[in-house]
This record gives structure tokens, C-alpha cells and sequence, in this order.
């Protein structure tokens, strides 16, 4: 994208580059700003492996568009859920960039309510599930170097 990916929110960058682009290559580190990996590093702490689920990231950091204005809420908007190991050098974060079925088998009038109360964000992720289905995503491994 260029000139504009300054400009754009991390999860925007990565929808783009994964759903309209079609980009297959992982997901890393280069792809967050300094900000974001401190959320990822301050939610995973010193447990060495395990997984992070939406209950584990702070009230303000919530999927949808106000997720855009804090790192808390950009990572739960470009990772969701992930897991993570350990090992002497660091910690790495490991997930794939999919969408859940959340909006598959609703009839087509309530898909367009959703895309009209959540301002177009619940049609976003309806493409996303068409396009990236749960398990076919792009693989995220980015690594968290100890300091």
C-alpha cells in the first residue's frame, strides 16, 4: 500500500494485505508498531506458554471500530485470540489471521442489520469469513525478543 500504510491502523493494513490483496507471507513482528507488541508482551507477562482469549485483554480494548485507539484495541483486532511459547531468547506469538464463522448462517436480513449498527464493521468480517475461513489464514509467528 505505500504512502498510506503510516496512516492506516494495524488492523487495517492487515486486512487489506490479507483479504483484498491476498497476501500469503507471515504475519511478524515488522507488521506491529512498538506499542502493539508492548500490549502482547504485558498480556503474555512471564508465562512461559499458553494462550490469550478476549476475556484476557483489558474492557477497553473490545473488537469493532472504537478498537482502533488504543494498541490494546488494535491487537485484539488484528490477533483476537493467539498462543505463545517461550524458550531462552524470548517469547514467540503464534496464530493464524482467519475469521470465525461469527455471521455464516444468519438469514440475509439480519446480516444487514449487523453491517448497519456496527457501521459497516460486520460486513467487513463477513468477507473476511468468506475469504479467510477459520484454518485457511495466513500464519502469524511474531517473535518477542527478552530485554
Amino acid at each position: 500500500m505505500g504512502l498510506l500504510d503510516n496512516l492506516l491502523p494495524t488492523p487495517a493494513k492487515l486486512y487489506w494485505d490479507s483479504v483484498v490483496a491476498g497476501k500469503k507471507d507471515p504475519i511478524t513482528e515488522s507488521d506491529f508498531s512498538p506499542d502493539e507488541l508492548a500490549v502482547m508482551r504485558r498480556m503474555i507477562g512471564n508465562k512461559t506458554q499458553g494462550g490469550i482469549t478476549y476475556a484476557d485483554y483489558e474492557p477497553s480494548a473490545q473488537p469493532g471500530l472504537s478498537g482502533l485507539l488504543t494498541p490494546a484495541g488494535r491487537v485484539v483486532n488484528s490477533l483476537g485470540q493467539f498462543t505463545y511459547n517461550s524458550d531462552p531468547e524470548g517469547k514467540t506469538v503464534t496464530d493464524a489471521y482467519d475469521f470465525n464463522p461469527v455471521y455464516k448462517d444468519e438469514s440475509t436480513l439480519l446480516k444487514a442489520m449487523q453491517i448497519l449498527s456496527t457501521f459497516g464493521w460486520a460486513g467487513l468480517h463477513m468477507i473476511g469469513e468468506d475469504v479467510l475461513p477459520k484454518g485457511s489464514g495466513r500464519p502469524v509467528n511474531i517473535r518477542l525478543p527478552n530485554r
